[in-house]
């Protein structure tokens, strides 16, 4: 059988497919619509009624079968990988669809099977290497044996049986992701529809006689010429979108029932469910055949060539407008340097693929160029004239560059003797990633490559490098300042020259500057700093420092005060430049402020420079000492209560409103002796005094204190002050009375002493008033009765006379029992004993009253009860 089939195979390429030759540059041929046919026996008896409407619809077309009895698509596989060049050229060059068809017993089988795995590996195989040729490999669905699957009698027993198992198979094979079969034939359903039509009109499928029937030969497998031309018909719709019609009826079918077949064909691929027909495909027909995505690496300035392969998939020459987008600040050209830049125009005959070059250009280094290791998507579209588009994307990723460079620095300079100058000098990198930059300092006349070391010195001048740690992880094009300390002889005369170097890390130098210094005797200055008044100073206060300047140089000099490293928290007020004649001084008055923003109890360092011409002539570093202390205050009111045991209770909360945390002192206080202590977080000790903490700033503490029960009154107090600053106490205090320890038991009630005693007060003097004016109403009424009748009693008892002050039961109102009493004593004793000696002739205790003709005069009794008000 092999040895058929490879006589089978030369056959065809005896004969070219369509006179169509393999596919070279610049081939201008148009080639016709080719398909070729792969599967059994069933495929091969389909093949050539397939032919024969394709050759009556298209005038270059030609559909070629590669068959075999049972040789199943490992069969095929094995033929084409051991080299069968014949089937190799139709594949590459003359089809544009493959269409598979697998035996309909193995994709039959359980998806799980070996022979349903080695099937689908197969396909996968077979269709990957349509997938690199112009082929698309479509599904042909194999349609069930009349009788079902013979050799699976229980399971694949009938038609119905076994279609359905090749329409599961189908549905697997389409899933798997390994073989990339987008499209398919349902000639499966073709079969299926017939076999239900003629069901459904009452007849027996299986009578030889049907419709159905007529659709096999005599094997119950392969397909009748009703068969072929159902099956064909379904075939042409899918790939064409045509519908067959009385042209494409071979002569032994009869009119009605071609008609019906086609009318099967229709009905079956325009109600695909499962499936997509090759009709479907919605790609234009000129396409790019690059492989999908990729990413390109490219030097920035530099520039890479892309080869871009177009295809014209369809059926007639077809012109199409190329163009390549790219990101901003990119560049492309055509490599043909006769083609303008810009979109092309390109003409693709028929099933002709072609190349074209061009140059991609990535941006020059630069402050907007891309960074190293950024990745950049470059399309290229392909419009045709009908609207059809394909695009091709593409990654370009940008490789390093590393460069450093000097913005600033270099420069000469006149110096005193023993004076001490800084250098700023602008370092920047100018690769396009983050890296370290090496700054150096060599003599003059050095020639190595070198960066040099970070300092040098020369016949008592030096130049010490101050920032090195700066250049570290310098972002890309990122401009940095460090400075060189320059320190200048002690002799009259002399001069330093030396070279500053920078360079990528561990790299050779890519730029340096010259720098130039020489002794001045002319310029020279000392100050002196009176810093005192800034040893202590708190947070949101200021000081000041007294700076006197001296000109100890020649002539008339300018001089100003630089102030260094001062956090942004630190304002300075005063800065000013003066201008000094020779020998003379000035005083100015720095302002330091120090914001809310600065640390508590810290000695910040900070150094003051007096400049001339860009020079330090002097400096000094002064300590600011920045104190601040703990600041406990109460927070809310004292509550004085009692617990169910009668214990006294005191409670207060502390809170630290300073900047500082400190820890805190408490203390208790009590007026008489017994069990008491303190309480802190409502745990309480029988501690005299504690120390708690430390409370930190904006924090809170609850503290009190307790005492045993007592009848007698109480006053407790609680004291604390930081440990810190003990000069800054606070207390809280409470006075516990008798009647309010005697009405708290079995309670605990809160009280405030100072208001009780205010009501006591006023309550007693409510009740004196109101018993005057009741003495008054008594003597008017005994005046008023006694006119009337011209008979009455010239004296009045003291009890008569108190009555006055008699308190009724209703005017009791509940108060300190201990002050009740001592105002109702003073009342009943006291003011009765003055108003009875006060009255003249009234008679003393126990003796007879003196009968009188009348009452002292009105006016005299009003008179003494104002007295008594009093």
């Amino acid at each position: 059988m092999r040895s058929l089939l490879a006589v089978l195979m030369l056959v065809i390429s005896s004969a070219p497919l369509g006179g169509v030759q393999a596919e070279t540059p610049g081939d201008q041929l148009s080639s016709s619509f080719d398909v070729v046919l792969m599967g059994d026996r069933q495929t091969e008896s389909i093949s050539a009624t397939f032919q024969e409407i394709m050759g009556a619809r298209v005038t270059e077309s030609n559909v070629q079968a590669v068959t075999g009895e049972s040789l199943g698509m490992a069969g095929h596989l094995a033929f084409y990988m051991e080299g069968l060049s014949p089937w190799q050229e139709v594949l590459s060059t003359q089809s544009d669809y493959l269409l598979l068809q697998p035996e309909a017993t193995e994709i039959s089988k359980h998806p799980t099977s070996s022979g349903f795995v080695s099937l689908s590996s197969s396909m996968a195989d077979i269709s990957s290497i349509a997938g690199s040729m112009p082929s698309d490999p479509v599904l042909l669905i194999p349609w069930a044996h009349m009788m079902g699957d013979s050799t699976r009698p229980i399971t694949h027993g009938s038609f119905q049986t076994m279609n359905q198992a090749i329409e599961n198979g189908s549905i697997s094979l389409m899933e798997g992701s390994s073989t990339d079969i987008q499209f398919a034939i349902p000639a499966d359903e073709a079969y299926d529809t017939v076999y239900r039509d003629v069901l459904e009109s009452g007849s027996d499928p299986l009578d030889a006689n049907s419709q159905f029937a007529r659709l096999y030969e005599n094997d119950g497998v392969n397909a009748s010429e009703e068969g072929s031309y159902l099956v064909s018909c379904t075939i042409l719709l899918s790939l064409m979108d045509e519908v067959c019609d009385s042209s494409d009826r071979p002569p032994a079918i009869d009119q009605n029932t071609a008609a019906y077949l086609e009318n099967v064909s229709k009905r079956v691929v325009d109600n695909m469910v499962d499936f997509n027909p090759p009709r479907s495909d919605s790609r234009p027909k000129i396409r790019l055949d690059n492989i999908p995505g990729g990413t390109y690496g490219i030097q920035p300035g530099s520039s890479i060539g892309i080869t871009i392969f177009v295809r014209n998939y369809g059926e007639v020459s077809r012109s199409a407008l190329l163009d390549v987008d790219l990101p901003e600040g990119w560049s492309w050209e055509w490599s043909d340097p006769t083609v303008q830049p810009g979109a092309r125009v390109i003409n693709i005959d028929s099933d002709v693929g072609v190349s074209i070059s061009a140059l991609i250009h990535a941006p020059d280094p630069g402050p907007f160029a891309p960074e190293w290791k950024s990745v950049h998507y470059a399309t290229v579209t392909v419009l045709d004239e009908v609207g059809g588009s394909d695009q091709w994307s593409f990654g370009l990723e940008v490789g390093r560059t590393r460069d450093a460079g000097i913005t600033s620095g270099g420069e000469s300079l006149s110096m005193p003797p023993g004076s001490i100058a800084v250098l700023e000098v602008g370092i920047l990198n100018k690769g396009n990633g983050v890296d370290n930059i090496d700054v150096g300092i060599v003599g003059q006349g050095d020639i190595s490559t070198d960066v040099g070391s970070g300092i040098i010195s020369q016949d008592g001048w030096g130049a010490i490098l101050l920032d090195s740690s700066l250049t570290m992880g310098v972002e890309p094009w990122e401009d940095v300042t460090v400075r060189i300390q320059l320190a200048s002889s002690d002799d009259s005369s002399g001069f330093f020259d030396f070279e500053i170097r920078v360079a990528p890390s561990g790299g050779s130098y890519t730029e340096s500057i010259q720098v130039g210094a020489m002794i001045s005797t002319r310029i020279s200055g000392s100050m002196e700093i009176e810093s005192d008044d800034c040893s202590y100073v708190e947070p949101s206060d200021e000081c000041s420092l007294d700076v006197t300047i001296r000109n100890d140089g020649e002539g008339r000099t300018a001089y100003s005060v630089d102030v260094e490293g001062a956090p942004g928290w630190m304002g300075i007020n005063g800065i000013q430049t003066l201008e000094i004649e020779s020998g003379g001084e000035s005083k100015i008055t720095l302002a330091i402020g120090i914001g809310s923003g600065s640390p508590a109890n810290d000695d910040l360092g900070i150094e003051i420079r007096l400049m001339t011409q860009g020079l330090i002539i002097d400096s000094e570093s002064i300590v600011i000492g920045i104190r601040s202390e703990a600041e406990i205050v109460i927070s809310g009111s004292t509550s004085c209560t009692t617990d169910d045991e009668g214990e006294l209770l005191l409670a207060v909360v502390i809170s630290n409103i300073g900047m500082e945390s400190d820890y805190v002192d408490l203390s208790i206080d009590l007026d008489r002796s017994g069990e008491h202590g303190i309480v802190i977080d409502s745990s309480k000790n029988n501690e005299r005094s504690i120390r708690i903490g430390p409370i930190l700033p904006g924090e809170s503490a609850n503290i009190g204190g307790w005492s045993d029960p007592n009848d007698g009154s109480v006053r407790m107090e609680v004291s604390a002050s930081p440990a810190g600053n003990p000069s800054e106490l606070i207390n809280a205090a409470c006075t516990f009375s008798e009647d309010f320890i005697a009405g708290s038991e079995g309670g605990s009630t809160s009280i405030d002493m100072g208001l009780l005693q205010s009501i006591f007060l006023v309550l007693i003097s409510l009740l004196s008033v109101g018993g005057l004016f009741q003495l008054r109403r008594t003597l008017k009424r005994n005046k008023t009765g006694s006119s009337s009748s011209e008979e009455f009693s010239s004296t009045i008892t003291a009890e008569e006379f108190s009555s006055g002050f008699r308190r009724t039961e209703e005017e009791k109102i509940i108060q300190n029992r201990e002050e009740i009493a001592r105002s109702n004593l003073a009342l009943d004793k006291g003011i009765i004993d003055d108003v009875i000696g006060g009255i003249e002739n009234l008679p003393s205790e126990g003796k007879a009253p003196i009968q009188r003709d009348s009452l002292p005069p009105a006016d005299s009794v009003e008179d003494l009860i104002k007295d008594l008000m009093e």
